[in-house]
């Protein structure tokens, strides 16, 4: 049944409302996967406003305006928003940036509605993607980055909320999905301590990453990128903490802190299979914000002595710098996505056109081996599905493992 499907989970993640509204979107739109992109387009775009907003609590206005485009067009978008599914990973980021402004808004004007909305925004963006599980406890660092001595009590309040938004996701997992899911892709995970694979997994997502596609777009970096998103890493953290203020370098541990913290996790479940996911698009979405923080900070943080006219040159020049890198590299998104899908569809209208009972047996793609296998049957049933017609067969029931 499909509120079954809904609810639990065959794999270590849960997030029924993402599944709800993905499905009720695929039935909207049936095969006309153009809306799937423009959906997620549109709500790429909601996110770089409220990046914009964040930003602007602690940076100029031209600083904001220029980092949030930035955001907008940097190179993680394209591998996200062409990926229909990865409209969960968008959603969570639209609950969880949502949740981190009122979060702010809560530290300048204390309200228990205020911190009502924080857990409520937050709790979705888990219900939509588990990737900022270990995130949320950022919310409750804010005060301690921008606010003052004052503002410190309201830590607890906060910790409270995420507290709660734990305990309510704990129970849900815990009786839809079952402890035993956590650990489904990799049965031996905490049976064992990680490597040294696992800090280089770490540090690697959550800090280059974001710079990589800063300066380039496209997730296959030339060898030249990583020295320059390094550069420009290290450029950052040596301004800030060599010019900034007290308050610019509590905010930019808080950036450092809020992109590490959902690597805690991930990198855990991902550090042994290949360094190289430590870098794939929808990741440096959420990491994008910190990164661009710290980018801001560093460019407000200039020595005194910097002559006017470079003061002004150098951050256009490093602007348009960013921005060539992006538009030079979309053509290979372009190019990679239009093949995946010419074989994808090619491979649908195949197996679409077949008579008689579909075959359960995995269809073997490399593209699909990457993740759960589909059969014949899973397609038939999926397109059937989409153009609103009862299926060919009954599917075998799939026991829980």
């Amino acid at each position: 049944p499909f509120r079954e499907y809904l609810a639990h989970s065959r794999n270590e993640h849960w997030f029924p409302l993402f599944k709800a509204l993905f499905y009720g979107l695929a039935k909207v739109s049936g095969e006309r996967y153009h809306l799937f992109v423009l959906v997620n387009c549109l709500l790429s775009g909601v996110n770089a406003v409220l990046v914009h907003h964040f930003l602007r609590l602690h940076l100029s206005a031209g600083s904001a305006l220029a980092l949030s485009f930035l955001y907008a067009v940097s190179g993680g978008h394209p591998g996200t928003v062409w990926t229909a599914a990865y409209l969960q990973f968008i959603l969570a980021l639209t609950f969880f940036w949502g949740a981190l402004l009122t979060a702010a808004a809560y530290v300048r004007r204390p309200a228990a509605a205020l911190l009502a909305v924080v857990g409520l925004l937050s709790l979705l963006s888990l219900l939509c993607n588990n990737f900022p599980l270990l995130a949320l406890p950022a919310l409750p660092l804010y005060p301690l980055a921008a606010g003052g001595e004052a503002d410190r009590w309201k830590i607890w309040p906060l910790t409270g909320v995420v507290a709660a938004v734990y305990l309510i996701f704990a129970v849900g997992y815990l009786t839809c999905a079952g402890l035993e899911q956590a650990t489904f892709n990799q049965p031996d995970l905490l049976q064992r301590l990680p490597g040294w694979a696992y800090p280089a997994h770490l540090l690697a997502a959550a800090w280059l990453s974001p710079f990589l596609y800063l300066v380039w777009g496209f997730f296959h970096f030339p060898p030249w990128v990583f020295g320059a998103g390094g550069l420009l890493l290290g450029a950052s953290l040596t301004a800030v903490w060599r010019w900034g203020a007290a308050s610019a370098r509590r905010l930019a541990l808080f950036a450092l802190t809020l992109n590490l913290l959902p690597f805690l996790l991930v990198s855990l479940a991902r550090y042994q299979k290949s360094l190289s996911q430590a870098f794939v698009p929808r990741y440096a979405t959420f990491t994008l914000m910190g990164a661009l923080l710290l980018l801001g900070l560093a460019a407000a943080a200039r020595p005194r002595r910097t002559p006017g006219r470079l003061d002004k040159a150098l951050p256009v020049c490093l602007l348009t710098l960013m921005l060539s890198g992006q538009l030079l590299a979309l053509p290979r998104w372009q190019e990679r996505y239009l093949a995946y899908g010419r074989e994808a569809r090619q491979l649908y209208q195949e197996v679409m056109r077949e008579e008689g009972p579909a075959s359960p047996e995995p269809l073997t793609r490399p593209w699909l081996e990457v993740h759960t296998p589909l059969s014949r049957r899973d397609v038939q049933a999926i397109g059937l599905f989409l153009r609103g017609g009862a299926p060919r067969q009954s599917p075998p029931v799939v026991p829980r493992r």
